[in-house]
């Protein structure tokens, strides 16, 4: 999950200098649709993908007897 958040977050900043990048050159109105997807990627993939990553790293895991109590 943690790879994935890493493909989210660099396909997130691709498409944020792509964004970037249309202030200074003009490429056409459809990138104003990038915008949704843009933060999508960022904020739910990157961001959600990275917590549930770390968590499942984290947390003990269940194996043949219970370890504590």
């Amino acid at each position: 999950m943690i790879r994935a958040a890493l493909a989210y977050l660099a396909i997130g900043f691709l498409l944020g200098a792509l964004l970037l990048g249309h202030r200074g050159v003009p490429l056409g109105e459809w990138v104003y649709r990038l915008v949704p997807l843009h933060a999508e990627f960022l904020l739910l993939g990157w961001s959600a993908q990275l917590a549930l990553g770390v968590a499942f790293w984290i947390l003990p895991r269940f194996r043949s007897g219970a370890e504590r109590g």
